[in-house]
């Protein structure tokens, strides 16, 4: 039976878990799976099955936001949705039939060093033409505002990022976090999207490939749904409120935000 307290706590676990969803690209479980596994006392495996049914909800969520403001490139989102799908079976199995708690947290931790190293290297904007026919492949292209100007991007290197893609995936349903962090520093750092439009795409993948991970912690009897509830209860509003304002966020303020979490989260892991 949950306390006054305890409700409290996965109320707020849900509102700092939208808030970052919508800001950053991440699903939240970054933040879930540390405060109810490292805070609340959870076994990490169910941490992560209440990770995964919250990271289901709010994607789907964002997705329709990003899409609402073109935020997002469809055609590279639904190449990264699918292959993370892939992966995140493959990850999850291998998590609850094989990996201890332990090198579960071990192996976020060493993980979070590369997306860090990525986005210290990327630009916050992309890599951006002032004209469409600068664009080499119109398919994997888009335009975005930066600075009252029309800007036009693309993806870059689709096969390579697909491959890691699909490693992300794999990672995502290891952990129940990730996934996302390494999928926008690819296609930041890699891809030479502005991040905004990295958020969207990441966003698009993990509503695709986040139920396909929930279904398998279900029915290994990882997921209660009650907890679930509250916590999507606190992230729920966190959205609403959070998606008025991404608008008037700037893509270098987004970028501070997503290295601040990536350091704050390996640190916390070696604690």
């Amino acid at each position: 039976m949950l306390d006054f307290i305890d409700i409290i706590l996965y109320l707020t676990t849900g509102v700092a878990a939208g808030a970052m969803i919508v800001f950053t690209g991440f699903g939240g479980g970054i933040i879930m799976v540390p405060i109810l596994s490292q805070v609340l006392g959870m076994p990490i495996k169910e941490a992560i099955g209440i990770s995964m049914a919250v990271m289901s909800v709010n994607a789907v969520v964002t997705t329709s936001v990003n899409i609402r403001m073109d935020n997002i490139q469809l055609k590279t989102a639904f190449i990264m949705g699918g292959v993370s799908v892939v992966g995140v079976v493959f990850g999850s199995l291998l998590t609850i039939f094989l990996l201890s708690d332990s090198a579960v947290h071990i192996i976020f931790a060493l993980f979070l060093v590369i997306p860090i190293i990525l986005t210290f290297r990327s630009k916050a904007d992309g890599l951006l033409y002032p004209s469409i026919d600068r664009v080499e492949n119109t398919s994997l292209s888009g335009m975005i505002t930066v600075d009252g100007r029309e800007m036009y991007y693309e993806t870059h290197k689709m096969k390579l990022i697909a491959y890691f893609g699909a490693g992300a995936g794999v990672l995502s349903g290891i952990l129940g976090v990730g996934g996302a962090s390494m999928m926008i520093s690819l296609l930041t750092g890699v891809a030479k999207l502005p991040i905004k439009i990295a958020i969207g795409i990441s966003s698009f993948a993990i509503s695709i490939a986040a139920p396909v991970s929930l279904l398998i912690y279900y029915l290994a009897g990882y997921v209660n749904f009650h907890l679930v509830l509250l916590v999507l209860a606190g992230s729920y509003v966190s959205i609403k409120i959070s998606s008025k304002f991404i608008g008037s966020v700037t893509n270098k303020y987004v970028k501070v935000m997503f290295l601040v979490i990536l350091i704050l989260s390996f640190v916390k892991n070696f604690i």
